[in-house]
């Protein structure tokens, strides 16, 4: 993961580049937090599942979405994939970013 806005201060998004080897996966509890997620798949392929609606993304697909709604993803590419990650988090205490990387 790179951060893109490191030494800036938060300003209610952090972007973000992924880098996710094959079958990277956001675990087993899905992802929720208050705000907005906005995801643009650079290269591999990448399935987000947002409720019970499952989104396959390829290179210049793009999603956004409340994050409120229970989410997960998982590279679905044989090789690695990455995109770009913006998460928008409407509470200044709540930290998206320690629960979307978690093993």
């Amino acid at each position: 993961m790179e951060k893109l806005n490191e030494g800036m201060p938060r300003l209610g998004s952090e972007p973000f580049i992924t880098k996710l080897e094959p079958n990277a996966n956001s675990g087993e509890t899905p992802v929720v937090f208050a705000g907005r997620e906005f995801i643009y798949c650079l290269e591999g392929h990448i399935t987000y599942t947002v409720e019970d609606d499952t989104s396959p993304l390829a290179p210049g697909d793009s999603l956004i979405f409340d994050a409120y709604m229970p989410h997960s993803w998982r590279n679905t590419a044989a090789t690695n994939s990455s995109a770009l990650l913006v998460l928008c988090p409407i509470e200044m205490p709540d930290q998206p970013t320690e629960r979307f990387f978690m093993p």
